[in-house]
């Protein structure tokens, strides 16, 4: 399956991949994002394709018999003009090929500089005995998927997203919003329940985020928790009636934070023992206890 992305990312890349594909004058596509910590492909757009075979392509390794396996293991554009006559290939797709109707398939090695961020592919119906240049896709839409590839590396490695924060790439303030406002949002309502002050303060936290990214430590922080600071802070200094708080605020109880962090936070359990100082062998137990007490309070909710 392929991966749950922000409704904006996802329109943007089935777009580029729909360009793409008439670009080659294609019948169907994909594009798969390198992971560098696995070293695997993973499908997070497609065209024209079935789950069995999105299945196979995902965590794709280098040097796979696959197209795209061969592309992004020697970094250079792979034609397989007619997949019947391909030994290795066959045996490695198990007739998927037939079975979804596809005969050529062309892979091409995403880059930033030198760096690999993934593959975009497109496939035919019939046997392609040679791509017409005018087929060819335009290096700078090759450049704009790579590009947005980027983001969406950081979208699911905070890490990644880390890597462009500090390098003060815009890419990395534009993911960040995507994936966070929301919820820096809501925190904002519980000191501010006026939505356009608090949409203010919240655009205050993002200025203030990417201004001050220069004091965030990544080996001492966790950057949800830290932006969280930063949006009640900015919160607190819009209203006069409310005292200054850091992360552990008086408006959310300990057991919501519990569940915030794992949620949000990126908190493992561990983790969680030590910033709400619980024992380690009690966790599983509180939080199972909490989680049912908001499953009886959404219950009430309904009710009423």
């Amino acid at each position: 399956m392929v991966p749950q992305l922000s409704t904006g990312i996802s329109e943007k890349l089935n777009h580029l991949l729909e360009e793409a594909i008439a670009y080659d004058a294609a019948d169907m596509g994909i594009i798969q994002l390198f992971d560098r910590e696995d070293e695997t492909l993973c499908v997070i757009a497609q065209k024209g394709l079935n789950n069995d075979f999105i299945v196979r392509l995902n965590r794709v390794k280098p040097f796979d018999p696959t197209p795209c396996g061969r592309a992004i293991g020697m970094g250079k554009q792979v034609i397989i003009y007619d997949v019947e006559e391909d030994i290795a290939l066959e045996r490695a797709l198990s007739g998927v090929a037939k079975a979804i109707g596809f005969r050529s398939v062309k892979s091409v090695p995403l880059l930033t500089g030198e760096e690999k961020v993934g593959v975009l592919s497109t496939y035919f119906r019939k046997p392609q005995n040679r791509l017409q240049k005018n087929q060819e896709i335009p290096n700078e839409h090759l450049d704009k998927v790579s590009r947005l590839l980027k983001c969406v590396a950081a979208y699911f490695k905070e890490s990644e997203l880390i890597s462009l924060l500090a390098c003060r790439d815009k890419r990395g303030m534009e993911v960040l919003y995507d994936k966070f406002a929301h919820i820096l949002y809501s925190k904002i309502l519980y000191v501010i329940p006026e939505e356009s002050e608090a949409q203010e303060v919240l655009k205050h936290t993002f200025s203030a985020i990417h201004e001050n990214f220069s004091t965030f430590d990544q080996k001492a922080d966790k950057l949800y928790p830290w932006m969280v600071n930063i949006a009640l802070k900015h919160a607190a200094e819009r209203n006069s009636a409310f005292q200054r708080s850091d992360f552990r605020d008086n408006s959310a109880t300990e057991e919501n934070k519990m569940i915030d962090l794992l949620c949000f936070g990126n908190y493992s359990k561990q983790d969680l023992a030590e910033e709400l100082s619980i024992p380690h062998d009690t966790i599983n137990t509180q939080l199972r206890e909490e989680i049912n007490k908001l499953r009886k309070n959404r219950r009430s909710d309904t009710l009423l």
